[in-house]
């Protein structure tokens, strides 16, 4: 090429990687080809984005009629960068004619050139999963929602693509923008467990139920939990979210909502009622640890489970008369009947154990000769004036009467 043709595209081209790559790719021409190229640049004023995609399309070769057609779409939309994008998409390319592709980039200047609505138009995913028809609708479905990040996530999240129609994706985006583009509901509309469990008019139940509760709790958490997604209706679901806000988001009622070991071996209705035996057993962590015990759940029936919670409330949540309640062997060599009984007996020798203490101990709390007297007078009581009484003697626990001995003071 002639110095006086190259030093003449340097005053026109500013970016140089761009004018070294110009020229080399002017040097591979035939003179009728140059030529061609070269006026085609004149037309566009030199304009950069028309230079690289020229470079691009021929490598050398004479520009189609085709090529020709996106160059002067090009011109028609500003050279913007974007458009620019479309033209030379690979994957765009691949998938598209030209006639499509000029109607995505009438819809892009619609969209005010928009980056988010950029992204649907050459997208692989959504190039793949939908017609350039249904690429425009959700589109324009974009424009009324102001382009909002949520609503692009289900325009172009890859599970919603292959979930959902693009009706049922425009519905989804509609509904998200009546909630004011809420990020909770957003998880649920774009949540591949959600999405592979529930319809459309599902998940918007969800996202209702969602929006009555208190956005504060972890109430998102079983929305989009995958154990209840699969082992529950979402009406069930529902139920569930309905519970633990009656019990005031209470942290033991969260974990049996979601405790995988309940969901597998109790209904819904079963668990509701064993949160309804948690309230009213005031939330007690033995309780709670009785509703929640792998080899309770597996061996005992729900009814026999809320009776191993009322003996253990009638010991007084005692942690061994629990530890008996939820033993394994026991639970699966003992009838309940048996059970209970166990747990009653070894109580009431936890009570007597707390009665008595040996001799030595006692003395340890007397603290003056009035107590000692006190003490002597209970022992002659208990055991008679002549026991001979040594120091690991068991006897009844003695705890001075402060009132008495102020009396006898």
């Amino acid at each position: 090429m002639k110095i006086e043709m190259m030093e003449f595209l340097s005053d026109k081209i500013t970016d140089i990687n761009l004018l070294k790559k110009l020229i080399l790719t002017l040097d591979k021409m035939s003179s009728n080809n140059l030529k061609r190229f070269l006026d085609e640049l004149k037309r566009s004023d030199y304009n950069e984005y028309i230079c690289k995609m020229m470079i691009d399309l021929n490598e050398g070769k004479e520009i189609t009629k085709e090529q020709k057609n996106i160059i002067e779409k090009l011109k028609n939309y500003d050279y913007n960068e974007n458009v620019y994008n479309i033209a030379i998409n690979n994957d765009v390319l691949k998938s598209k004619t030209i006639e499509e592709k000029i109607k995505l980039i009438e819809e892009l200047k619609k969209c005010n050139y928009s980056y988010t609505a950029y992204d649907i138009a050459v997208d692989e995913d959504v190039l793949e999963t939908r017609t350039t028809e249904e690429q425009i609708r959700l589109m324009e479905e974009l424009e009324k929602c102001d382009y909002n990040s949520a609503t692009y996530r289900i325009a172009m999240y890859s599970d919603v693509l292959e979930t959902r129609t693009t009706d049922e994706q425009i519905k989804l985006m509609e509904e998200l923008k009546n909630r004011d583009y809420n990020e909770d509901a957003c998880d649920i509309a774009t949540d591949e467990n959600v999405l592979s469990t529930r319809t459309v008019e599902e998940q918007i139940k969800l996202m209702e139920e969602l929006e009555n509760c208190d956005p504060f709790e972890d109430v998102l958490d079983i929305a989009l939990d995958n154990n209840i997604l699969r082992k529950r209706t979402n009406e069930e679901q529902i139920r569930l979210m309905e519970e633990y806000k009656k019990c005031d988001y209470d942290k033991k009622v969260y974990i049996i909502v979601r405790d995988t070991y309940v969901l597998n071996e109790r209904t819904t209705d079963e668990q509701i009622r064993l949160i309804e035996a948690i309230k009213k057993y005031d939330y007690n962590l033995c309780a709670f640890k009785i509703a929640t015990d792998e080899n309770v759940l597996s061996t005992r029936t729900l009814e026999e489970q809320i009776k191993l919670m009322e003996e253990l409330k009638n010991c007084d949540y005692n942690k061994n008369v629990l530890d008996t309640a939820i033993d394994r062997d026991l639970l699966r060599k003992k009838s309940l009947e048996k059970q209970i009984k166990l747990m009653k007996k070894l109580y009431l020798e936890e009570l007597e154990k707390q009665k008595t203490a040996i001799h030595s101990e006692n003395m340890r709390k007397i603290s003056d000769v009035t107590e000692f007297k006190m003490y002597l007078n209970e022992l002659k009581q208990e055991l008679g004036k002549d026991t001979d009484v040594k120091s690991d003697t068991v006897v009844l626990k003695f705890t001075p009467d402060k009132k008495k001995k102020r009396k006898e003071n």
